[in-house]
């Protein structure tokens, strides 16, 4: 029970009134936190969904990929000497490129043999974090392996093996967050965004 939540006939009241006003918001409702206490214009929080789409319009599509590949993405902002998780591998399909060499691994034991390489590499002792290179958003299509992960069950590990063989991987090195926020949540970075705008004389709004 969470002791900083609003009394439950006064959530029902805001949640219910939400899916008839505003769905987008109500779909956000429990995600966000609205049903704690402090929390009263919700519009003061969260961008409507059809403000959200208007946004969307606005967005340059000539640089769309370079934000949503993350191995492009990563290749774009490291030559601007920005601090981003390091790539130690990344695959198509059964194709696994690495820093020094091109490996194809078609079996499990081929594939947790890399891994034990991964995840030992420059003494990576809490393991590596396994995304996709595209639509991995939200925490999906994410996997964090570690050293007790090698050798338990091998039923997840084989499972494991059969998605990322059939798309394209990004293994990267764990990212060790500052204390003040892990205690948010330990549980998953806890990133800050901001968002930019530049008009037609292109003076740049930092919202």
């Amino acid at each position: 029970k969470d002791p900083q939540r609003k009394n439950i006939f006064i959530i029902l009241f805001e949640y219910l009134k939400l899916l008839i006003t505003d769905t987008s918001l109500a779909d956000q409702y429990f995600r966000k936190y609205f049903y704690r206490k402090g929390f009263k214009d919700f519009n003061h929080y969260v961008i409507p969904l059809r403000k959200m789409f208007k946004l969307w319009e606005l967005d340059d599509k000539v640089y769309t990929s370079i934000l949503t590949n993350k191995l492009i993405f990563e290749r774009y902002f490291s030559r601007s000497d920005l601090r981003l998780a390091k790539i130690l591998a990344y695959n198509e399909n059964s194709v696994f490129f690495l820093k020094d060499r091109v490996i194809q691994i078609n079996t499990l034991s081929e594939f947790i043999d890399l891994l034990r390489i991964l995840v030992n590499e420059r003494s990576l002792t809490e393991g590596i974090f396994i995304k996709k290179t595209e639509d991995s958003h939200g925490g999906r299509n994410t996997f964090k392996i570690t050293d007790a992960d090698l050798v338990s069950d091998s039923h997840d590990l084989n499972n494991l093996f059969d998605e990322i063989r059939r798309s394209g991987y990004l293994f990267q090195e764990l990212v060790v967050q500052h204390k003040l926020l892990s205690d948010i949540y330990p549980g998953s970075l806890n990133t800050i965004r901001f968002d930019t705008y530049t008009d037609r004389n292109n003076i740049t709004y930092l919202y």
